[in-house]
């Protein structure tokens, strides 16, 4: 795989999982999902000094990501309710619980597909000077998981 198919790759997957995770209830750093993904985007427009331009094509990441959160947030109710309908049968229908698990699984690769074309879109519109602080900025992040210090 090409090197910048890795690097729009690694990008994307941390974009999804911090929006995604805003996009499903509570996070650490703020109970909004929109307030903690403009807390996001803002730090990242001023680490990275975006122009207007970049600046639009972040809030499109953002505001597909915390849509899709939250419609796949709404999708769980459903969902429960029917794990628990199963769960309340004498015997476990496999096949049933297989297919939700398919199902959740299809939606969840298929909004995926969709938010990565945005954050490429995102990451082509930087520069080389850009990208150089967006990879040390990931690979600290990657290096540091579990500690909440910016994006």
């Amino acid at each position: 795989m090409k090197r910048k198919m890795k690097v729009v790759l690694l990008f994307g997957t941390l974009v999804t999982g911090v929006a995604v995770a805003g996009g499903f209830g509570y996070h650490r750093a703020c109970a909004d999902p929109q307030a903690h993904a403009a807390a996001i985007t803002k730090e990242i427009a001023e680490q990275l000094q975006l122009t207007a331009e970049q600046m639009t094509k972040l809030d499109a990441v953002k505001d597909d990501l915390i849509a899709k959160g939250q419609a796949f947030h709404a999708a769980h109710d459903q969902t429960r309710e029917r794990v628990i309908q199963l769960l309340a049968q004498p015997s476990l229908d496999q096949t049933a619980i297989l297919g939700i698990v398919q199902e959740r699984t299809a939606a969840l690769n298929d909004s995926a597909a969709q938010a990565v074309i945005k954050i490429a879109a995102f990451y082509d519109s930087l520069d080389d000077a850009q990208r150089s602080k967006l990879r040390e900025r990931f690979a600290d992040r990657m290096a540091h998981p579990h500690h909440s210090h910016g994006w």
